[in-house]
């Protein structure tokens, strides 16, 4: 329970952050809530109790909602106000946060773009399943069992592939240069 609630938390605490930053130009509608220096439209609140989507939209879950929401902003700003938003340890995960979330919708991106190029061939499927028969000695499924997730195996090799092909190419255009004895290389 405690697990469920911290997702919960988390995942408000990831959308507020995000609708944080979309927040930072014009405002179009007026503060439904105003705390300090920060402000929450009504669309804005409604976007940040909805991410706790284990919770049943009532007044009173509203209300203990806004508790949490009240309560975080401030110690949010009492954090800010004694420089921990400029602590070298606070600013590196922050930079390490914003590089994943940015490499894992790059490479999805990719994964998507590649998709439509990429098809499976019956000779394909038969072949696999050939080498999956003839390596196993207690038999294998039939291939009507395993077709689709043969399907599935050969379209993520190709997508590997063409991942690495992407990967390659850029290394190709990139200034890489690297002094591998000062890296513990050699």
């Amino acid at each position: 329970m405690q697990r469920k609630a911290y997702g919960s938390i988390m995942t408000a605490l990831c959308v507020g952050f995000a609708a944080g930053l979309c927040s930072c130009g014009e405002k179009a509608e007026a503060p439904a809530l105003t705390i300090n220096r920060y402000s929450m439209s009504t669309r804005e609140f409604d976007m940040e109790f909805t991410a706790l989507n284990n919770t049943e939209d009532t007044p009173v879950n509203r209300r203990i909602f806004l508790d949490y929401l009240v309560n975080r902003k401030l110690i949010l700003d009492d954090a800010c106000d004694m420089g921990l938003d400029k602590e070298n340890d606070f600013l590196k995960s922050i930079e390490n946060f914003w590089e994943q979330s940015l490499l894992k919708l790059a490479v999805e991106k990719k994964m998507e773009e590649f998709e439509p190029s990429i098809s499976v061939t019956e000779a394909e499927i038969g072949e696999y399943y050939r080498e999956l028969s003839s390596g196993s000695s207690k038999g294998v499924k039939p291939l009507a069992e395993l077709r689709e997730t043969i399907i599935y195996q050969l379209k993520k090799k190709k997508q590997d592939a063409e991942y690495n092909k992407y990967v390659a190419l850029l290394k190709e255009k990139a200034s890489i240069k690297t002094d591998k004895k000062a890296l513990g290389i050699e």
